[in-house]
């Protein structure tokens, strides 16, 4: 299962690079994909050992490190609040 999410995790950051410059995604509909990551982790019966945290992933040595969710063991914490993301898309969309 493990390889499983680390593949999720690899195709996730790689869909956001490629929407995206280097200055980041524009639009990166943070409460959808975490609404799906979730329903994934619900459907594989894995909620009590996974979660969806924010963090900050090396692609390649070119283009460095890009923000992205990831799916991440309970015991890891993200780089912040997933709230403080779907708080700053509300605000942006009033």
């Amino acid at each position: 299962m493990e390889q499983e999410i680390q593949l999720i995790n690899d195709i996730i950051v790689n869909a956001i690079a490629h929407g995206a410059d280097m200055g980041g995604s524009y639009e990166q509909n943070v409460v959808g994909l975490s609404e799906a990551m979730n329903r994934w982790i619900q459907e594989k019966g894995l909620q009590d050992s996974y979660h969806v945290i924010r963090s900050a992933r090396k692609i390649n040595e070119s283009t460095g490190y890009w923000p992205t969710l990831e799916i991440a063991p309970m015991d890891q914490e993200g780089e912040f609040p997933l709230e403080d993301l779907y708080d700053l898309q509300m605000d942006r969309a009033d």
